[in-house]
């Protein structure tokens, strides 16, 4: 077998936890999503290429074969990091591809790779616990919420370097079922125009509570015309696109209503209202899904999320012919 190309991308984070009163020592949960297609011609016999996640240069996943559903069956990975509360440490993420053919004449493999980091968990003991970090690629921080909690008072600036400096915020709600609300913000998104940092929120999805997240008016006012243009979007995760974050809900947004102005929790808490206050430059809606969430143009350009990098490394479309 000849080798027609092998790829490896790697990128560090570093992280910076809270101390936690009465621990010194805790567990990292880092969980990564991967996406991109795979494609062959002029293969005249079974060639073998190979996905590879690498995580603190510990092999998490292996994949085998040329049948590009082994993509899709590795979507998200979560890899385990023990670390120092108050101590900052560093995680290293990548992702390698190689491909070999055998006895083929003008054969090509392509591939298509994005890995992404999404999600934080700090764990102690096994057991989810509150938390803030800081990162280069975003802060997170997760609250754990009671049977009957409120999920209102729930706040998280980005103080990403490269970041917008958004600002995200649970305005109200209540917990179905004891739960952990962790929100984490992500990298920017290349080809999509966004007037927010990107946060994921998971954990109480099911329950009925109130998103809001800031934005930068400079730049919304550039990319929409006016701040009264923008609204709280979410990422489908079967089309990969934003849309208005309502559409997201349990009804497909049947209900979905605007409103112009600060959320009032006395009259506006139901199932798909939403609105931007152009005052304090944020935008709400009251949603029932979690997702990744952000606040721009509800349909970005076309194969935008096929390029996206988020800070931990992505295998760009590569193509190799060997004669």
């Amino acid at each position: 077998m000849i080798p027609d190309l092998r790829l490896l991308v790697l990128s560090s984070l570093t992280f910076m936890t809270t101390t936690v009163a009465s621990q010194s020592t805790g567990t990292l949960q880092i969980s990564y999503s991967l996406t991109g297609s795979y494609a062959q011609s002029g293969i005249t016999s079974s060639p073998a290429s190979r996905w590879l996640f690498i995580t603190n240069n510990t092999l998490v996943r292996h994949i085998e074969g040329s049948d590009p559903n082994h993509i899709s069956d590795y979507a998200t990975v979560v890899d385990t990091v023990n670390f120092t509360y108050g101590t900052p440490f560093t995680i290293q993420g990548g992702l390698e591809a190689d491909a070999f053919t055998a006895g083929s004449q003008n054969a090509s493999v392509s591939i298509n790779l994005a890995l992404r980091q999404t999600n934080l968990t700090v764990l102690s003991g096994g057991v989810p616990i509150d938390f803030n970090a800081t990162s280069n690629t975003g802060s997170a921080a997760a609250r754990n919420v009671s049977l009957g909690g409120s999920y209102a008072g729930f706040t998280l600036q980005n103080t990403s370097p490269y970041g917008h400096g958004s600002t995200v915020s649970i305005l109200g709600g209540t917990a179905s079922a004891a739960k952990t609300l962790n929100a984490s913000f992500l990298g920017q998104v290349s080809g999509f125009t966004q007037g927010s940092d990107i946060v994921d929120v998971s954990g109480i999805a099911g329950d009925t509570f109130v998103l809001q997240l800031s934005y930068d008016p400079t730049l919304v006012t550039g990319l929409l015309g006016s701040e009264a243009n923008a609204v709280l979007l979410w990422k489908d995760p079967s089309t990969g696109l934003f849309q208005n974050a309502v559409v997201g809900n349990s009804d497909g947004g049947a209900q979905s209503h605007a409103f112009t102005g600060a959320y009032n929790p006395g009259t506006e808490f139901a199932l798909g209202n939403y609105g931007v206050d152009t005052v304090n430059h944020v935008v709400w809606a009251v949603v029932d899904h979690n997702s990744e969430f952000a606040v721009g143009q509800q349909v970005p350009e076309p194969g935008a999320w096929a390029s996206l990098m988020s800070g931990i490394g992505m295998l760009t479309l590569w193509r190799r012919r060997r004669r």
